[in-house]
């Protein structure tokens, strides 16, 4: 009686297995190219960094917090910012907010399907895509990642998402 519930119940499982249906649509994505960037050659100007100090003691003299406010002038010095110009000719602007529409496609009946898009955005953080020759570019922690899968190693230093995103706006 034992084998023959032990059947029954792995004979249901394989059927329910093979019971599902299943389908899905490949569709080529074409991509015109906006920028080109160097990724080795970004400048890594603005890397904040949350540090946890005790604030001064209520009613310290005055004295002692001209000396935490020079010292922070020094640690953090003020730099002037260069006059850029933002016109650019002949090159559209690129297009950094809700670029990449994501499809996701309902079946409603047999031959019926129901499509949503979702639109896209900036580049989530807690990603990772992988390319043909095996660049692995990841973000999280609001960094960028690369790694080289061929050759084993980091493929370039770690930027911010904030010095890579600029690269697009600001030239």
């Amino acid at each position: 009686m034992r084998e023959k519930l032990l059947f029954l119940v792995f004979l249901l499982s394989c059927t329910l297995g093979h019971s599902q249906e299943y389908s899905y649509k490949k569709t080529k994505v074409e991509v015109a190219k906006m920028n080109t960037l160097v990724p080795s050659e970004i400048i890594e100007d603005w890397a904040p960094v949350l540090s946890n100090l005790e604030m001064p003691f209520p009613g310290s003299s005055r004295y002692e917090l001209k000396q935490i406010k020079k010292k922070s002038a020094k640690m953090f010095p003020r730099k002037q910012m260069a006059a850029k110009s933002w016109k650019v000719s002949g090159v559209n602007d690129p297009v950094i907010g809700k670029n990449f529409p994501v499809a996701t496609y309902i079946v409603i009946s047999p031959g019926d399907t129901f499509v949503v898009y979702h639109a896209g955005g900036r580049p989530n953080d807690n990603t990772l895509g992988i390319s043909n020759e095996g660049i692995v570019l990841t973000s999280f922690n609001s960094k960028i990642y690369t790694y080289d899968t061929n050759k084993d190693t980091l493929h370039m230093e770690t930027i911010s998402l904030h010095s890579f995103s600029t690269e697009f706006t600001n030239n």
